[in-house]
């Protein structure tokens, strides 16, 4: 089974966003994959009213809705 590598934090100081400090965070993590043989990258986003400016930025750069997440927090 092929597993993608998954971005686990993406986050960008205020001052630095639409300067393609993202982008270039992005560009690194999937020429590494590719250099590995991964197939895929997968990351988990809030689905909150917040996370609209983040949903375009991944959708853009060609990223698909695939799933939703969940979480069990013990503590």
């Amino acid at each position: 089974m092929k597993v993608p590598t998954i971005i686990l934090i993406l986050a960008v100081l205020q001052n630095y966003r639409r300067k393609g400090v993202a982008t270039a965070l992005i560009d690194a993590v999937k020429n590494r994959a590719l250099s590995e043989n991964i197939h895929a990258l997968a990351l988990n986003s809030g689905d909150t009213l917040e996370r609209q400016i983040a949903h375009r930025f991944y959708e853009n750069y060609g990223f698909k809705q695939a799933s939703r997440g969940y979480s069990l927090y013990l503590k």
